[in-house]
């Protein structure tokens, strides 16, 4: 590929060894002829019997495919797809990771109708998939990107739903009891739902990451795995001390939506089968 042009020019031009003397960069701009190449002129030390003598040295780079096949070259295939989605994939994912964010955010506005609640928990289910994917960057795995889209999907709709059965218990439970109690009463009531979802989803990526040869499978049920464990600790260990902590945030952001009440009128005949009181 012509990216791969300029990164043997850059480890060229840094050898010690090296002198350039003269750029000509015909790639970016080719000749009339459609002449597409990179030229370096180098200077090349030559040790002689009684003196080091610099030698010019002239070094043109070009693709495999301009090399046989001449410069109207089309690149196609499965490589050229890949290269084109590895150059498309952090831009793209950047966008949809912020209007993901910004969306669920929204949503959980106005379930909650608090503005200070869907940040505690965005940073809490962001934070369990950048977690996550930094496993592999520190243990220098290579994992294929749509592993990382549909791993960090599935993790972030399962967070959410985690966080949003925690927070709901203690919303509930906080108006009749302490902030201790009601996030101590909240986990109790959203241990076995987290636990049975969580254990099943992490076993099924275990284990699709064990049966399968398929590099790219192994890589999501392995990042599934993985992420649904850390995803579980982060909102039963976390999240209650986010909650508990914030609380005075959520409860100053907090707004209610007046929506107008509809009247509704009925008749016909009831029939009664005993006492009335």
């Amino acid at each position: 590929f012509t990216q791969d042009i300029y990164r043997i020019a850059d480890m060229l031009a840094k050898q010690s060894d090296l002198r350039v003397v003269e750029l000509t960069d015909y790639l970016t701009h080719p000749k009339v002829s459609g002449y597409r190449s990179y030229h370096m002129l180098v200077a090349v030390p030559v040790h002689l019997s009684d003196r080091v003598v610099d030698i010019t040295v002239e070094v043109q780079i070009r693709t495999i495919a301009q090399k046989y096949y001449g410069d109207d070259v089309l690149l196609v295939g499965n490589s050229t797809n890949a290269l084109d989605l590895a150059n498309s994939f952090t831009q793209d994912n950047m966008k949809i990771s912020i209007l993901t964010v910004l969306f669920v955010m929204v949503i959980l506005l106005f379930t909650f109708k608090s503005a200070g609640l869907p940040i505690l928990l965005v940073l809490t289910i962001q934070g369990s998939i950048w977690i996550n994917f930094t496993v592999p960057v520190l243990t220098h795995t290579n994992l294929y990107f749509l592993s990382y889209l549909v791993v960090s999907s599935i993790q972030m709709g399962a967070t959410i739903d985690y966080a949003i059965v925690i927070s709901s218990w203690y919303n509930e439970l906080k108006a009749e009891m302490s902030r201790r109690e009601a996030i101590v009463q909240a986990l109790n009531l959203s241990f076995p739902t987290v636990l049975t979802s969580g254990s099943i989803l992490s076993s099924a990526g275990f284990l699709i990451a064990q049966i399968t040869t398929e590099p790219a499978i192994v890589g999501i049920g392995e990042c599934l795995c993985r992420g649904t464990l850390i995803s579980m600790f982060l909102v039963m260990f976390i999240l209650p001390q986010i909650l508990f902590l914030g609380d005075g945030i959520v409860e100053r952001t907090r707004f209610d939506l007046k929506v107008p009440e509809v009247a509704r009128s009925a008749h016909g005949t009831v029939y009664v089968n005993g006492r009335v009181r």
